[in-house]
């Protein structure tokens, strides 16, 4: 069933063909023959139909070769470099920044900003290219050389994933900096936490407002089973702050502190009802 599924991820093939029409039509043609003849003059877009037949294609073969092991090993081998050349394909026809997305209100009433997941990235060091981002252990975009990040790297409809365990917290980027006057909260969104038991630790985190590097979001899977976290999903919530700077004054003695009904009480001091 593997090779089923590598095989049909070849549907993307159609993108690779849209760029590189006559030659991968040669291609296919001259070194194995499965797959329909594209005609370089069609529009640069995917073709469902193509997709459908490529489908239909793979699991003519599994069931014509299904006992010739060598042979679907080959062509397990090629659907994947023919997978991993596509998804090169479209980061070149859409290239995005490397600092990620600019957070977004979704409602006009709004106060909070969703900010996007750039990337898994380290706690402590810093990207050797661009220091103001954090030093990037999973991009989304290739399989990490770390073998403990590359664990939990599965790939799913042609989409590379960061699959959590149970339990589990990773460290984040989101892709952006500031310059401003006043500080973020960085939040859990709560439609991540009630559908799907994922949230935010050290919530709200605090972003100074003379802070210009890119702030991290740990996030945590409260699940007793796996979660996959995906590239530009929307992770946590950004509420923009002014502060207050109070002049501190120092007192000799708590009796100098005015007089309030709570108190020093604290901690539920006034009940829960009435």
């Amino acid at each position: 069933m593997k090779f089923i599924l590598e095989l049909k991820i070849c549907g993307y093939t159609t993108a690779i063909s849209s760029y590189y029409g006559e030659k991968i039509n040669k291609y296919e043609q001259n070194e194995n023959g499965l797959w329909l003849p594209y005609k370089p003059h069609q529009p640069k877009e995917s073709n469902p139909h193509l997709e459908h037949y490529l489908e239909g294609v793979a699991d003519q073969i599994w069931r014509d070769n299904k006992d010739n092991e060598p042979f679907l090993r080959i062509i397990s081998l090629m659907a994947r470099q023919i997978n991993s050349l596509s998804r090169k394909l479209r980061e070149l026809e859409h290239p995005e920044e490397i600092g990620g997305r600019m957070p977004e209100r979704k409602s006009n009433g709004a106060v909070g900003y969703d900010a996007y997941l750039r990337a898994v990235v380290h706690h402590a060091k810093k990207d050797p290219e661009n220091p103001i981002l954090r030093k990037t252990l999973f991009d989304f975009k290739s399989y990490p050389k770390d073998h403990a990040i590359r664990r939990h790297v599965h790939e799913v409809n042609g989409e590379l994933v960061y699959r959590m365990d149970p339990d589990e917290s990773v460290l984040v980027g989101i892709g952006f900096g500031t310059d401003m006057e006043i500080f973020y909260w960085v939040c859990p969104r709560s439609g991540l936490a009630t559908k799907y038991n994922i949230t935010v630790t050290n919530a709200p985190g605090t972003v100074d407002p003379d802070y210009r590097g890119e702030a991290g979001v740990i996030v945590y899977n409260r699940n007793k089973e796996t979660y996959d976290l995906k590239h530009n999903m929307r992770i946590a919530q950004i509420l923009f702050q002014k502060a207050l700077f109070p002049k501190l004054i120092k007192v000799e003695k708590w009796e100098d502190l005015s007089d309030t009904k709570d108190s020093s009480g604290g901690f539920g001091h006034t009940g829960l009802f009435g």
